[in-house]
């Protein structure tokens, strides 16, 4: 035996309705006939089953239809959850650390160095009312002095030593002419060792003459002297005037 499901009406027969509570826009009928057929029957009605006569049509229910939105409840969309999470608040934590730390430092080094300008002020201030050291300006000339003066200067060979006096020159007594001769050099030390080896040392003293101090190597003369002669204090007339006493 074989069923076959139709639909209540036929709409070749009658208008088709609409039942209220069933939607237009669903195709499934709330009800449908089951009808059994022989197999006679069965091929009959295949053949024209419109001229048939329904009968023994059992009445079977099925479940209405749904509606789309009752077979599942709505569902809210979930929350989208924070792929960073807590680091731009860690970042932002310890970058106001920083630059709070920063901030506090600058202000801290201004203040402690604004104290410690205002402590040196004080000091420098008390110190001046208890009394104040004149500052002196000592001026070097191109041989040296007054920083070489009454030292020694051992020339190189021959090896001779000789005692140097600064502003002193040297010149002859009445009667006696000590001078031997006279070259130009650019040094003092220049014009002693001259002076060691002229003549198989017959030249006991010399006296570099500086012209010009502000070019000594082209305007001073080394004069070289038998005797040490006598000493002269060289005054400030333009020239400068350093000797040299042999003592070896």
């Amino acid at each position: 035996m074989g069923y076959q499901i139709r639909p209540l009406h036929i709409s070749s027969e009658a208008p088709e309705v609409v039942h209220e509570e069933q939607s237009p826009y669903l195709t499934s009928p709330d009800k449908y006939f089951v009808r059994s057929y022989s197999g006679r029957r069965a091929s009959n009605h295949l053949i024209s089953p419109l001229h048939k006569q329904y009968d023994n049509i059992p009445l079977q229910e099925f479940p209405p239809p749904r509606r789309a939105y009752d077979l599942a409840p709505y569902r809210p969309p979930p929350k989208q959850k924070n792929k960073f999470g807590l680091v731009p608040f860690v970042l932002i934590a310890v970058v106001s650390f920083f630059i709070g730390g920063g901030i506090g430092g600058g202000i801290g080094g201004w203040i402690g160095k604004h104290n410690n300008s205002s402590k040196t002020s004080k000091s420098e201030s008390t110190g001046t009312s208890s009394g104040c050291t004149p500052t002196v300006t000592e001026i070097v000339d191109s041989a040296g002095c007054p920083n070489v003066n009454n030292t020694t200067y051992t020339t190189p060979a021959p090896s001779v030593e000789f005692r140097i006096a600064c502003a002193i020159d040297l010149t002859s007594s009445p009667g006696e002419d000590i001078e031997l001769a006279n070259v130009i050099t650019p040094t003092l030390d220049n014009c002693l060792e001259s002076c060691a080896r002229y003549n198989n040392g017959q030249c006991l003293a010399a006296t570099w003459i500086q012209f010009s101090p502000v070019y000594p190597e082209m305007n001073s003369k080394c004069f070289f002297k038998a005797n040490s002669g006598v000493r002269i204090v060289m005054n400030s007339t333009g020239t400068i005037a350093t000797s040299g006493f042999r003592i070896s």
